[in-house]
C-alpha cells in the first residue's frame, strides 16, 4: 500500500515518519481487502495479535478457527532469547522488551488455550520447514468415527447418519484394493483440507493390518461404531446385490470379509477396547424389513454415546477467581493421553454463562425476560441453565470436550437459584461428569490468595461444606479429587498444585 501511494499507504507513511504505531484497524482493513480480492475462505495471519486486547477487534471482523503456537523448550527459549540480545547483552532495556514480548505472549497463549483452539507446536530449536509441516499435520488431523460391520446398506446408511448428525461433510469413500498405507496417506490428505473437527469413516479400515495401521497414524478414535449383523441377514444382502454370482463363490467372499472384519474388530478392541461400541443389529427393530428406520434408531444410540466429557473445578474466588487459575494452568500444561501432543480443554465460566450479550437471539431474549424477576443473574429456571450450557457446549471448537466448568455451584444454589444438587445434574443431563476437582483452603490461604474480606471468607466456608457434604453423597470417591492448600507460602501458586492433581486425577481415571 506504501509503495502504491494509495491513500491508506499515505496515511501508514505519516503515522510511522512521526514514530507513530498504526492502528490494528488498519491492518484489519488491509487483510479484508487481501480476502476479497483473492477471494480466499480463508487466510493464515502470522505474529498477530501482539495483544491480548486486539483479539475482541480481530474476532469481530473474522472468526477464529485455530491458533498456532511454536511453543520453544528451555533449550530453545535460551537460544533465541541469546539471538535476541545479541547486539546489547547487557542493555537492560532489552532485556525488558523480550520479557514484555514473553509476557503478552503467555496471556494471548492462556486465552486461546481456555476456548480450546490453541495448537501447541512444541520444539527444542528453531523448526525447519519438514519439521513445521509435520508439527503442524499431526496438531491440526481431526477425531475420528469408524463405523464398521458386514452389511452393505445399514452400515453406510448409519455413517451417513452420523456425519450428517455433527455436521461434518459426507464420509469419505476410499478404495478397498489399496494398502493400508496408501489408505492412510488419502486420509491424511483428505483430513487436512476438509477443516471439520470431527471425520466419519465408513467401513474404511477393514482389516487387522490397517488398523494397526490408522491407530499408529491418527491415536484413538473418537468412537468404532461396530454393526454386528448376523451371517444369514449378510448373505440375503448380499445375494440381492450379487444375483448372478455363484452360491461357492459368494460363500467364499463372504467368509473371506467375515474373518478380516472379526480380526479387525479383535484389533481395536486390543488396542482400545474403551473406545469399541458393538450394536447388535438383531436387537434392532425391523432393520430388515425399515431399514431406514433402523440406521435412525442406531444413530440414536450413537448420539446418546456422543456426549461431551466435563469436569467441574470447585474452588474458592474472591478479588481473585482461583478456579479460573486452575483452569488456565490446566489448559496451558496438559498433554493427551500417552503425551502424544497437547491435550485442548475449554473454559466453561459459569460467571461468564448467565451475562447478556454472547448468546443467540432466542437466549437473549430469554435471559432478559428472566432479568425482571431473577434475584441475581444465575437465578434463573431449570430449562433455561440447561439450554444455556448447551449452546456453550455445542459452540465450543471441539462440542465433545472434555470441558473444565468454573465457578461453579454457583452463589444462587445456597438461596433462589438450582440447588447444587440440581446444578450438578444439569452438567450430569448433558455430558458425561469425568470428575469433580474440588479446591478447599485454609483461612490464611483464602485471605492471600482470594479475599481478605470477612464477609467473601463466611460465604465460601458456608459454599464449602453444602459442596463438600452434597458431592460426598451424590458421588462415589473414585469421582472427586480433593485438594487442600495449607501454606500461604504457596500463594498463586497453589493453583498450579491444584491442576496438577486434576490431571493426575484424569490419568489414573483414563
Amino acid at each position: 500500500e506504501m509503495d502504491r501511494k494509495t491513500e491508506v499507504g499515505l496515511t501508514l507513511s505519516n503515522m510511522l515518519a512521526k514514530g507513530q504505531v498504526p492502528p490494528l484497524a488498519i491492518t484489519l482493513e488491509l487483510i479484508k481487502d487481501v480476502v476479497n480480492l483473492t477471494s480466499s475462505d480463508s487466510v493464515v495471519i502470522e505474529n498477530c495479535p501482539l495483544y491480548i486486547d486486539q483479539i475482541e477487534s480481530i474476532a469481530t471482523e473474522f472468526r477464529i478457527e485455530k491458533v498456532c503456537y511454536i511453543d520453544g523448550d528451555e533449550q530453545a527459549m535460551s537460544s533465541w532469547r541469546s539471538k535476541f540480545l545479541a547486539k546489547t547483552p547487557e542493555d537492560s532495556a532489552q532485556v525488558k522488551v523480550w520479557g514484555d514480548r514473553k509476557k503478552r505472549l503467555s496471556d494471548i497463549v492462556t486465552h486461546f488455550s481456555r476456548l480450546g483452539k490453541l495448537d501447541r507446536l512444541t520444539v527444542s530449536e528453531t523448526p525447519k520447514e519438514e519439521t513445521l509441516t509435520a508439527l503442524l499435520n499431526q496438531a491440526t488431523m481431526p477425531q475420528f468415527i469408524l463405523v464398521t460391520g458386514l452389511s452393505t446398506v445399514l452400515t453406510p446408511n448409519l455413517a451417513e447418519l452420523i456425519a450428517a448428525s455433527l455436521n461434518v461433510g459426507a464420509p469419505p469413500t476410499l478404495p478397498a484394493t489399496e494398502t493400508p498405507g496408501e489408505a492412510t496417506a488419502k486420509l491424511k490428505k483428505h483430513a487436512e483440507s476438509c477443516g471439520y473437527p470431527i471425520l466419519v469413516l465408513d467401513r474404511a479400515v477393514n482389516s487387522p493390518e490397517a488398523a494397526t495401521e490408522f491407530l499408529s497414524s491418527f491415536g484413538t478414535p473418537q468412537l468404532i461404531v461396530n454393526v454386528n449383523a448376523a451371517a444369514e441377514f449378510v448373505e440375503e444382502e448380499f445375494k440381492v446385490a450379487h444375483e448372478d454370482m455363484d452360491e461357492e463363490v459368494v460363500a467364499a467372499t463372504l467368509q473371506k470379509e467375515r474373518t478380516a472384519y472379526e480380526a479387525t474388530v479383535q484389533a481395536f478392541k486390543e488396542s482400545c477396547a474403551s473406545a469399541v461400541m458393538t450394536i447388535e443389529l438383531s436387537k434392532v427393530k425391523n432393520y430388515a424389513e425399515e431399514p431406514v428406520k433402523a440406521a435412525e434408531e442406531m444413530c440414536a444410540m450413537v448420539k446418546a454415546k456422543l456426549v461431551p466429557k466435563a469436569y467441574v473445578v470447585v474452588a474458592p474466588s474472591g478479588d481473585v477467581d482461583f478456579g479460573s487459575l486452575v483452569a488456565s494452568s490446566v489448559c496451558t500444561t496438559a498433554t493427551a493421553s500417552g503425551g502424544a501432543k497437547p491435550a485442548k480443554f475449554t473454559v466453561v465460566d459459569c460467571a461468564e454463562l448467565f451475562q447478556a450479550g454472547k448468546h443467540s437471539p432466542h437466549l437473549e431474549d430469554a435471559l432478559h425476560k428472566a432479568s425482571f424477576t431473577a434475584d441475581a443473574p444465575d437465578c434463573l429456571s431449570f430449562d433455561l441453565w440447561t439450554k444455556l450450557f448447551s449452546e456453550a457446549f455445542a459452540s465450543a471448537a471441539n462440542p465433545m470436550g472434555p470441558f473444565l466448568i468454573t465457578n461453579f455451584p454457583s452463589a444462587s444454589a445456597l438461596s433462589s437459584g438450582p440447588s447444587i444438587r440440581d446444578q450438578f445434574g444439569i452438567i450430569e443431563s448433558l455430558a458425561i461428569l469425568g470428575g469433580i476437582l474440588h479446591v478447599r483452603t485454609t483461612d490464611e490461604v483464602f485471605a492471600k490468595c482470594c479475599s481478605g474480606r470477612p464477609a467473601d471468607l463466611e460465604q465460601r466456608k458456608l459454599l464449602e461444606a453444602a459442596v463438600q457434604d452434597q458431592i460426598s453423597k451424590q458421588y462415589d470417591k473414585n469421582k472427586i479429587c480433593d485438594c487442600l492448600l495449607e501454606s500461604v507460602s504457596e500463594g498463586p501458586k497453589g493453583a498450579v498444585k491444584a491442576a496438577a492433581a486434576l490431571l493426575e486425577f484424569m490419568q489414573k481415571a483414563d
